[in-house]
């Protein structure tokens, strides 16, 4: 049974943790020790994969923190004393969508795999790319017609065989980037071949 009798023999005289208001406060010193071995794992992985990128002739620029302990002040200026002097940008967003990154990625895998390993039992059908966005320009250089207003005149040039002037380094565009472009088509163009004869011929 509970006795309202006070406890003469309950010492409680310690001063840590600090507990104000009914939150418990912890001293730097103990925060950072309980991560030293967590951003030392951190630091190990970043190393690894920046030396991966070298090892394919790339260069890192940046590291951009993510996830709930990418929005760690104590993380975010700790690797900026370790990388800065590499030249490489520490990177913290806010907002809590960096901040939900992980929960994300792990939300779009679990539909993109649709469920068990044979793909049965499903509540939907698996989801899947059907069409991705061009991250660059496609074109080809072509000369035509020179039109005043138009065109650039350094590009104009006189074409001997055609007897007119023509603009020169102009760009026909096939893609552009940003374009999006479904994964069942596919985007050709058609081309011509023809051969420009340079002499007579003598028979």
């Amino acid at each position: 049974m509970f006795s309202n009798k006070p406890k003469q023999r309950f010492d409680d005289t310690t001063k840590e943790p600090f507990i104000k208001r009914g939150k418990i406060h912890f001293k730097e010193a103990d925060i950072k020790e309980t991560f030293t071995m967590v951003f030392d794992d951190i630091v190990a992985l970043i190393n690894s994969q920046i030396e991966k990128a070298e090892d394919h002739h790339l260069q890192v620029t940046g590291i951009i923190l993510v996830g709930g302990l990418g929005g760690s002040p104590y993380l975010y200026s700790h690797l900026q004393e370790i990388f800065s002097d590499d030249g490489i940008d520490v990177l913290q967003p806010n907002g809590m969508k960096p901040r939900t990154a992980i929960c994300q990625g792990a939300v779009c895998k679990a539909f993109m795999d649709g469920g068990d390993e044979n793909g049965q039992n499903l509540a939907h059908k698996p989801i899947t790319v059907t069409s991705t966005i061009s991250r660059a320009h496609y074109g080809v250089m072509y000369h035509t017609p020179f039109e005043e207003g138009k065109h650039l005149k350094k590009d104009r040039f006189w074409d001997e065989d055609q007897g007119e002037y023509r603009a020169d380094n102009q760009m026909e565009w096939y893609l552009k980037k940003g374009d999006c472009i479904s994964k069942s088509e596919k985007l050709s163009h058609p081309f011509t071949a023809f051969t420009i004869r340079t002499g007579m011929d003598d028979s």
